[in-house]
């Protein structure tokens, strides 16, 4: 993807969450209702044509959904760590952390996984502080 384009399905996906976590008000309004749907259909569409462009083999609908899992779990833990990272004044750990969702979802199979590897590996490293000053619930670090 360009820089552009990744900027805009970077805010696509930021407006996708902000609906997903306020549904139940837009969930009373019809046209909103049709208009997340349809970004969320446009958002899936763009995902499975990089995909397709990024592994020329191919992709099931199980990897598909396997990559994104990993990708929103990652960035689930990538973000409270970035801000863990600003308090406590560690340059590195903010740079390794300082993640956005194309980052996680979009790229080689290897790439993607060596982040959400690296991902888990700071947040299994640094989940006492995590979980102690409520950035994430335990529960995620395993996922």
């Amino acid at each position: 993807m360009t820089d552009n384009a990744t900027r805009t399905m970077n805010a696509a996906v930021a407006g996708q969450q902000v609906m997903n976590d306020n549904a139940p008000l837009w969930n009373t309004r019809m046209a909103m209702v049709n208009k997340k749907g349809a970004l969320d259909a446009k958002v899936t569409e763009i995902e499975q044509l990089n995909d397709d462009v990024t592994d020329g083999r191919g992709q099931g609908v199980a990897k598909r959904a396997a990559r994104d899992l990993a990708a929103r779990t990652a960035l689930k833990l990538a973000k409270p760590m970035s801000v863990l990272a600003r308090n406590i004044n560690d340059p590195v750990l903010e740079a390794e952390t300082d993640l956005v969702w194309t980052e996680l979802r979009y790229g080689t199979d290897q790439g993607v996984i060596d982040l959400w590897q690296l991902v888990h590996d700071r947040a299994a490293a640094h989940g006492a502080a995590l979980t102690a000053d409520g950035y994430i619930d335990a529960a995620w670090i395993p996922q």
